[in-house]
């Protein structure tokens, strides 16, 4: 799912409910939806046009402006379908008007309301003002992807296919952050494989491929956060969705993440880092560093495990732009490990005293009671 990196946190209610019911040539319709709920300041856009549309309504209104856009998904497999309202204003109760938002889409697409592995998620835009919430999104965001009858049809992994089978990587996160660090070696690489982090594997991969003669990666593994479960049945440590394989050939390799990509795609923003980490380390004894290829724009679901971890973990961050996820800092500081943009080394965490603060590209976070928060700019 494609919810920007500013979301602040994720509230899963496994019971919220909204019951939608439709009158068609007089007859009647019924239908529960599962949604989890989600709080941003404003909803973006990332892979708008590509394997994402959207369903426009206007601020305060049902009716779908676009309905033309539900062509973009016409044959594909929608993963995830998102709707977005901003808490404006915050004394109406806008239940009512998100319901007959869902009654509009369920005319529009009923077969949607069918599929029991669509991801549902109610987006609150909180930023908003009497002014601005007219220049704010509201309607439906829907991810999508090719349907996958077999690896070759997979238009992600063929794009990964043509990535590793080059010969000149890119400037890319995984690059700048292998060549920096040319000491690390016998690695245990762990590495997100959900969504948007397949061209960052795949850059990955083809680094391995360049450097596979120094023997430094030892073994991998991929994690795609519990497969096609739905997050009422993603359970802290039993999460699922883990793929790994020795480092000792690379159509092995790649087909190991082939097979994470087709067993699901997570669904959810949160993600089961920690128990991959966890797995990876009980199935693998020959290594020395352990090195966690990370999504930035996804909160760790398993962050509570973190405390288990003896070893230091490195972790690699891919998309950090508008600064670290908190999560991250959090898994590297409790582990002793570091963490590593595309810019920059940060390996000096467990030396911060309480109050003390560290800062990573143009943000500044703060440690008190070993917990992380980020500093407001003036």
């Amino acid at each position: 799912m494609n919810i920007p990196m500013h979301v602040k946190r994720i509230l899963t209610i496994m019971l919220f409910l909204i019951a939608c019911q439709f009158g068609h040539s007089q007859v009647d319709v019924s239908f529960t939806l599962n949604f989890d709920t989600v709080k941003t300041d404003q909803f973006r856009f990332v892979n708008h046009g590509k394997s994402q549309t959207d369903l426009r309504m206007s601020y305060a209104s049902h009716k779908i402006v676009n309905p033309t856009n539900t062509e973009m998904f016409h044959g594909k497999e929608v993963t995830s379908i998102s709707l977005i309202y901003t808490d404006h204003p915050k004394s109406i109760n806008l239940a009512v008007l998100n319901q007959r938002r869902v009654e509009m889409l369920y005319k529009l697409k009923p077969e949607l309301f069918n599929n029991s592995n669509i991801k549902w998620n109610l987006v609150k835009q909180t930023g908003c003002t009497d002014i601005t919430c007219y220049d704010f999104f509201h309607g439906f965001a829907i991810n999508y992807r090719d349907s996958v009858s077999s690896f070759t049809e997979n238009t992600e992994m063929r794009e990964m296919r043509e990535i590793v089978d080059g010969d000149s990587p890119k400037d890319s996160t995984i690059y700048k952050v292998m060549e920096r660090n040319k000491d690390w070696c016998n690695m245990l690489v762990i590495s997100d494989l959900t969504a948007s982090m397949s061209p960052y594997v795949a850059e990955l991969l083809l680094w391995f491929k360049l450097n596979n003669n120094d023997k430094k990666v030892r073994s991998f593994v991929f994690f795609n956060d519990g497969d096609l479960k739905r997050t009422a049945q993603k359970e802290i440590g039993n999460t699922g969705g883990i793929y790994m394989g020795e480092a000792d050939d690379l159509e092995k390799i790649l087909n190991i993440a082939f097979r994470t990509m087709a067993k699901g795609y997570g669904g959810d923003l949160p993600e089961n880092d920690v128990e991959a980490i966890m797995e990876g380390i009980g199935s693998f004894t020959k290594f020395d560093e352990v090195v966690l290829i990370a999504d930035n724009k996804s909160e760790v679901r398993d962050l509570e495990l973190a405390e288990k971890l003896k070893i230091p973990i490195k972790v690699v961050l891919c998309g950090t732009e508008k600064g670290v996820l908190i999560d991250y800092l959090e898994l590297a500081y409790k582990s002793g490990g570091s963490v590593h943009t595309i810019e920059e080394d940060i390996t000096s965490l467990m030396k911060l005293n309480d109050g003390e603060t560290v800062e990573i590209g143009n943000v500044k976070y703060v440690i008190q009671n070993g917990k992380f928060s980020r500093l407001t700019k003036n």
